[in-house]
């Protein structure tokens, strides 16, 4: 390696050229090794500094870093097509995208690469896409073939295409096509919400520093995140606010609708701090936003009904801002998704709290409010959707504590949900993700012998997840494991990263549901992959 190249530069060398993974001290270590004519003061220090500002490096835990071309292998997006990529005969990429087809995109100019990519089409076709670059926006011209083949599978706006990275090093995708009609956005939202957990967890070790997307992005690559057989949203549609405000991130929904949202006259938007103001905690009883909005009486509009047109204006808006949400609330004060959006984009940890239990309180005063009015004109009230609407709402609160810190109240609301609805899968997820997060093994083997509602391989899986995280060699652990290995091995081969062809319907079924809400559980420990690897061998 040439002596002009940066500390910087050699340190990259070192991960980039290494087959596997290192630890800090073989990176130091093989940094001076590599510069002994001229080495760093400090090598620990200069290695620290090196990868700290690097998206090409991560962590992958216990002191491992590896490359990120490396980490992208068998990843997988969601590319949502927009009306001006059909009209324009463009792609537009997202963060996501960009990182996968060019992980170097934005890295200083020695190592960057923005190398023309390929991509294998599902009718066999081979399409070359390059990056380029008009007024800071990044894109790439479809060209003849990729515009064919999409005018044949007749892709529209609000399409997906699903990008998988075959060979990283040879810049060599696998790109599916999947109509807006066809895919499954129940399972694409539990994927969406594993996604902002892990977004979450990475945002919290970042202090002061609002983390960029592409940082964001190569941290969820890194814990595998976008590994799963069903990939989320694009990475815009699941950045915070904050993200997105900083940086100037446009989501793609704006595509869609290009309607102006309706603004309120009535609440005003929740303030925000101005720059060296600090809210004080004594101040939370005080809201940003005005929550005095009188209930709709008038008998030309009925709370039901209300709720129900603001319901629908959520629906129906594409990107839900805060202004729409306040305009919703100004129709229906019992509209508990508004409250949980005005929520989620509060900059006050007290004030996002108080909404969210104002959701639930909203969701309460729903079913009472609608039985009496039932009762009253003898008409017929859903009390099966209010129900889920309540459930949704204390669902979004245990989520709001636990992201807050408040464990023990989030499981407490959580399983209050569980104990009303334990076949609803969502409310199972948020449960029993919180019981293993807080390492409450016996209690989750317990619900799940005292309550119905989770599949079979749902309970033996989490049976087995639970075994092996209280003691790994244990007896019991690799019992647990075979059962569930020998009832579905369709999704312990999903796990090994193996791409099974033969299988039960419903054991594709159960192991794709369970895979992408309960999948990055199981990928935190090697020890539960060693067992699991040996388990699946054995049984072969």
């Amino acid at each position: 390696m040439a002596q002009k190249s940066s500390y910087t530069d050699i340190v990259h060398h070192i991960v980039r050229d290494s087959e596997e993974n290192l630890s800090l001290n073989e990176i130091v270590e093989r940094l001076t090794q590599e510069t002994e004519d001229n080495p760093p003061k400090n090598a620990r220090s200069t290695t620290r500094s090196a990868m700290r500002n690097s998206i090409l490096i991560q962590s992958v835990g216990r002191d491992q870093f590896s490359w990120m071309p490396r980490l992208l292998k068998e990843a997988r997006i969601r590319v949502t097509l927009h009306h001006h990529d059909m009209s324009e005969h463009k792609i537009h990429w997202d963060t996501d995208a960009l990182l996968m087809l060019w992980p170097s995109f934005d890295e200083p100019e020695t190592r960057r690469e923005r190398e023309d990519v390929t991509w294998s089409l599902e009718s066999g076709a081979q399409v070359t896409l390059s990056l380029q670059e008009e007024e800071e926006v990044l894109f790439s011209e479809m060209g003849s073939v990729l515009k064919s083949w999409l005018e044949e599978v007749g892709a529209k706006a609000g399409d997906d295409l699903v990008v998988v990275c075959l060979e990283p090093a040879k810049h060599h995708f696998e790109v599916v096509f999947q109509s807006r009609s066809e895919r499954n956005d129940k399972l694409i939202g539990g994927r969406n919400r594993s996604v902002k957990r892990k977004m979450e967890e990475f945002l919290a070790t970042q202090r002061d520093h609002v983390a960029k997307p592409r940082e964001i992005m190569a941290s969820l690559v890194a814990s595998r995140s976008y590994h799963d057989s069903i990939p989320p949203q694009s990475l815009s549609n699941l950045l915070p606010e904050g993200v997105v405000e900083r940086y100037g991130v446009r989501t793609p929904e704006d595509e869609f609708d290009a309607e102006a949202k309706p603004e309120s006259k009535v609440i005003p938007f929740p303030k925000k701090p101005e720059e060296g103001e600090e809210r004080k905690e004594s101040d939370h009883h005080k809201s940003s936003v005005a929550l005095d909005i009188p209930f709709n009486t008038g008998r030309e509009l009925p709370d039901e009904k209300a709720y129900l047109e603001g319901l629908q204006m959520l629906h129906d808006k594409g990107k839900i801002t805060p202004a729409l949400a306040i305009h919703v609330l100004n129709l229906s004060r019992i509209c508990s998704p508004a409250y949980a959006l005005l929520s989620q984009t509060s900059e006050y940890k007290t004030e996002a709290l108080d909404l969210a239990g104002q959701a639930v309180v909203a969701s309460e005063r729903r079913i009472a409010h609608g039985l009496v009015e039932s009762l009253i004109t003898g008409g017929e009230f859903a009390i099966e959707e209010a129900i889920a609407d309540y459930l949704e709402a204390r669902s979004f609160l245990a989520r709001a504590l636990w992201h807050g810190g408040s464990t023990d109240d989030a499981i407490e609301q959580a399983m209050h949900c569980f104990e009303v609805d334990p076949e609803d899968p969502a409310v199972r997820e948020d449960l029993f993700v919180m019981l293993f997060d807080t390492d409450r093994h016996d209690m989750v083997v317990r619900l799940l012998e005292s309550f119905p509602g989770a599949s079979v391989t749902e309970e033996l899986y989490h049976k087995a997840l639970a075994e092996l995280l209280e003691d790994p060699e244990s007896r019991e652990a690799k019992k647990a494991l075979r059962k569930a290995v020998s009832h579905n091995d369709w999704l312990a081969g999903r796990f090994l990263g193996e791409d099974p062809k033969k299988a039960k319907r419903s054991s594709v079924e159960e192991g794709t549901a369970y895979e992408a809400a309960y999948g990055f559980l199981w990928r935190r420990e090697d020890v539960i992959f060693d067992m699991l690897e040996e388990i699946v061998l054995a049984k072969r």
